[in-house]
């Protein structure tokens, strides 16, 4: 899964690997010597680009733990919200987005065509290590997808309110309009 070098260098900096390659990574220390290993399970990033502000990354990457020399890693589940100007991990119970997507009509005959209403369009790539998809649409109006940016949304604002990065909630602020026209 490709995005941007500088980010995914940072996200996965963050989450203490060295890439977001979904299978084995080493765990290391500050001498660079390994000292544990985890399995990436799945990753999935959400694109937001508003033509009316900053585009933020957010995303989900799931690890368990492995053993490595006799002693077994902890696994995780983290997400993250990354904009220009700022970045944030969160430590989550469970992944949100799974299930909603997996509601998707991929073949929908519903709604206008892709068209950016307010001028924010998606990019949702997924990945584990059967599939790799992505999915690009612009504010939805069937409502599996509206299910899909309002999960996203919801996490984004728990990761900036957790944060207490004032750029990141802005932004949140500001994506919600779009969701919800009455705010």
């Amino acid at each position: 899964m490709h995005t941007d070098p500088e980010t995914d260098v940072a996200i996965a900096t963050s989450l203490g690997i060295t890439d977001l390659q979904v299978g084995r990574h080493y765990l290391r220390d500050e001498d660079r010597a390994r000292v544990g290993a985890i399995w990436l399970d799945t990753v999935w990033m959400l694109r937001v680009q508003p033509t009316f502000g900053q585009r933020v990354l957010l995303g989900v990457a799931t690890a368990h733990g492995e053993e490595f020399r006799g002693q077994s890693s902890s696994g995780w589940i983290k997400g993250f919200l990354a904009s220009n100007y700022s970045f944030a991990i969160h430590d989550l119970e469970s992944d949100p987005l799974p299930n909603v997507i997996a509601r998707l009509p991929l073949l929908s005959k519903d709604g206008f065509g892709f068209r950016s209403r307010d001028g924010v369009c998606y990019q949702l790539r997924t990945k584990s290590m059967e599939i790799e998809s992505t999915i690009e649409f612009a504010n939805p109006e069937i409502p599996e997808l509206v299910s899909v940016v309002r999960t996203c949304w919801e996490l984004a604002e728990t990761i900036a309110r957790n944060s207490r990065d004032e750029s990141l909630a802005a932004f949140t602020k500001t994506w919600e309009r779009p969701i919800d026209p009455r705010r």
